[in-house]
């Protein structure tokens, strides 16, 4: 949960998700299901049924697009404010050549 903090304090995501549908807050959950581990969850009730439809945490930020996950994410742009060769990050974090291709 430290790391979707983190993503929320910092803008990076949205700090509450809203269902278009019903307007509703959506609550963040845990989903080992997930690359990211997280998603939002749509918790109105009506007639006694929760609507239960989920979100991804990446929904309308500048993560939406990307097929890394988000601590991926942050690892490769670590690497590349240090400095770091783009072999050297391939061979620590098996990244494919087609993903380093944009950091070259």
């Amino acid at each position: 949960m430290l790391f979707l903090d983190f993503l929320k304090e910092t803008g990076l995501i949205k700090s509450e998700c809203i269902f278009h549908k019903s307007n509703s807050p959506m609550k963040f959950a845990a989903k080992n299901s997930l690359s990211d581990g997280y998603s939002c969850i749509c918790r109105k009730s009506t007639n006694n049924k929760v609507c239960g439809t989920p979100k991804t945490i990446r929904h309308g930020s500048w993560f939406t697009c990307s097929k890394l996950r988000l601590g991926e994410i942050f690892m490769l742009t670590f690497e590349t404010i240090l400095g770091s060769a783009t072999s050297e990050i391939g061979q620590t974090y098996s990244f494919s050549s087609a993903t380093l291709s944009i950091h070259q």
